[in-house]
């Protein structure tokens, strides 16, 4: 891929979508989101992206679920998956690991980390 790094990111709270999309976009990535677990699956049908964040907890689906698709998909096998969640169960972080996500970050999070770990 030329360009950019490009990220899906996918969280249904607006403003924390607005912000961490801003972010990203100063550090020099392009940045797609979505709101909803079937607005990525339908990106994810059509784009390639090089990095994808998910919030566990969506509108109208499961992060895991959407992670577990993602890795599936032929068009991106190879692009890392990263959780971004206010949910801090250990299990659940567990189950992240378990769906195929490389990292996972609890919210409220620190700016230097997440860019840590989206590099």
């Amino acid at each position: 891929m030329s360009g950019p790094p490009v990220v899906l990111l996918v969280d249904d709270e607006r403003a924390g979508l607005q912000l961490l999309s801003a972010l990203l976009d100063r550090q020099g990535y392009r940045v797609i989101t979505a709101e909803t677990a079937s607005k990525a699956r339908e990106l994810l049908t059509s784009e390639a992206f090089d990095l994808a964040i998910f919030d566990v907890h969506l509108p109208d689906g499961d992060g895991l679920d959407l992670c577990r698709k993602t890795i599936g998909e032929p068009l991106h096998l190879d692009v890392p998956v990263l959780m971004l969640s206010a949910e801090t169960d250990v299990a659940v972080k567990l189950a992240a690991f378990e769906a195929g996500a490389v990292d996972y970050v609890t919210k409220p999070y620190s700016r230097q980390e997440v860019l840590a770990r989206v590099r």
